[in-house]
């Protein structure tokens, strides 16, 4: 309980981000399950049978657990119907379910991304910066978009929908200008050959699934076309 209420709310997937979980709170848009009028630090828990909120505050991260159903569930809200029913557990606990959530310390996508790299690399640390991290990601998060995209395609009940390509992130581009100012410095100095093997493994693990993907697609689009050729021919005899 030793998280702040906003990073609470990121991780139960009611923020996009902390950033936005702390101005959904200053603008009072989340609510908490608890006794209304009440401030957190003498909060009570709901009655048996009765559902109540009241708008989260910034309170101390310690306050968090006087809203606790049973010692362990929280209720939160957004808006009027977004719910989120979580869970607290011990950290040994969690540590052992081997899942993440959003905003987890060690776990973000770069941190996550860096380990792969590495890992490909046969456990050595070639030293890629934020903004090699950033440009690989954005190549795998394409890869990833195009595979869902397969799979989407494979139902054919769902008439498809138009899809504009992303823009590149303001945060990108920040990246890309503090890579190219860090390879004036003379201090770094980094592998080629290692980092493009390392990424040329990971991309290409990404790509044998995306492939499969389309494979799934393809089949599910031709045994659709086979029935409806032979619907065809029934009704047309």
């Amino acid at each position: 309980m030793g998280k702040s209420i906003s990073h609470i709310l990121y991780a139960a997937g009611l923020a996009e981000s902390a950033n936005d979980a702390h101005r959904l709170v200053s603008h009072q848009g989340a609510y908490v399950g608890g006794a209304p009028g009440r401030s957190a630090h003498d909060n009570k828990e709901m009655r048996i049978g009765e559902i109540t909120f009241q708008s989260v505050k910034n309170w101390f991260p310690g306050d968090t657990k006087n809203f606790l159903i049973d010692g362990k569930i929280l209720v939160l809200r957004r808006g009027k119907h977004f719910v989120r029913i979580v869970e607290m557990i011990s950290d040994a606990e969690w540590a052992a379910s081997g899942k993440s959530y959003p905003g987890e310390a060690g776990k973000g996508r770069l941190r996550l991304l860096r380990d792969q790299l590495i890992a490909a690399n046969n456990g050595k640390n070639p030293r890629f910066t934020s903004g090699e991290l950033a440009r690989v990601g954005e190549q795998l998060a394409r890869i990833e978009r195009e595979g869902t995209i397969a799979l989407e395609d494979a139902n054919t009940s769902v008439p498809r929908q138009i899809r504009f390509p992303p823009e590149r992130t303001r945060a990108a581009q920040l990246l890309d200008r503090y890579t190219r100012a860090e390879k004036l410095n003379p201090h770094i100095t980094l592998s080629v050959k290692q980092k493009t093997e390392a990424i040329d493994k990971i991309l290409g693990d990404a790509r044998q699934v995306l492939e499969e993907r389309k494979r799934v697609r393809d089949e599910a689009l031709a045994k659709a076309a086979a029935a409806a050729a032979t619907t065809a021919g029934e009704s047309g005899s």
